[in-house]
Formats: structure tokens, C-alpha cells, sequence
């Protein structure tokens, strides 16, 4: 949880498109079971949509990084000061990137899941 208060507003962002990419990993998974070359295409595009999650992580973090830098700008802050700032507020940016990459890992393992066993299966009915 403490992840989700450092991340901030691309915490929910993250999380909200890691539940759709697996929701949409899991479809892809079982109508590449059913309909292998229907089940190819959806697993790419599956994979693509997961590939989303640990993006919005990146953009989270670099959206807090330039928030640091901004806050940090004024004169009015002593140099020893805005340097310990920022390196706190650097480090809480960081925890997008640490959540994209982890609720990322699911749909994309389940997406590569779907593209492998649609092409396992059509190349055994092609056969």
C-alpha cells in the first residue's frame, strides 16, 4: 500500500490497465484453445495491451521526477536541501515504475501463454 500512496494518481492508472489486460489475456488464452488463429491474433494484441502496463509505470514516474524538479526550482531552498528532496522525491517516483513492472509480469506471461498455445494448435491442425 505504501507503494500506491509514493506513486501517487498513476498508481490507479497502472492498476486499472493491468486488470484489463488480464482480463483481456485470459479471453485470448481461451479462444486460442478453441480458435487457434483467431486466438494468434488476440494474443498479440493481448500482449501489446500488456506491454501498456509497464509504460503507464514509466510515465508515472517520469511525471513525478518532473514534478520534483519543479518543486524544487525556487531559490528559496538551500542547495543541501533541494538535493535531499529530490533525491527522496526521485526514489518515491521510482515506485511507478516498481508497480508497471510487477502487475505487468501476469498479462504478459498469460498473453505469450496465448500466442504460443494458438500457434501449437494451428500448426497442428495445419498438419
Amino acid at each position: 500500500m505504501e507503494m500506491f500512496r509514493e506513486c501517487g494518481w498513476p498508481a490507479f492508472a497502472v492498476l486499472g490497465l493491468a486488470i484489463l489486460s488480464v482480463l483481456f489475456a485470459m479471453v485470448a488464452l481461451g479462444v486460442a484453445i478453441a480458435r487457434p488463429r483467431v486466438g494468434v491474433v488476440l494474443g498479440g494484441v493481448a500482449l501489446a495491451v500488456s506491454c501498456s502496463v509497464p509504460g503507464m509505470g514509466a510515465g508515472g514516474t517520469m511525471l513525478g521526477r518532473s514534478t520534483v524538479d519543479d518543486a524544487v526550482s525556487g531559490a528559496s531552498i538551500a542547495s543541501e536541501q533541494r538535493e535531499r528532496i529530490r533525491a527522496q522525491g526521485y526514489q518515491e517516483a521510482g515506485q511507478c515504475t516498481t508497480l508497471g513492472l510487477s502487475f505487468g509480469a501476469l498479462p504478459c506471461v498469460l498473453s505469450v501463454a496465448a500466442l504460443g498455445i494458438g500457434g501449437l494448435r494451428r500448426r497442428a491442425r495445419a498438419q
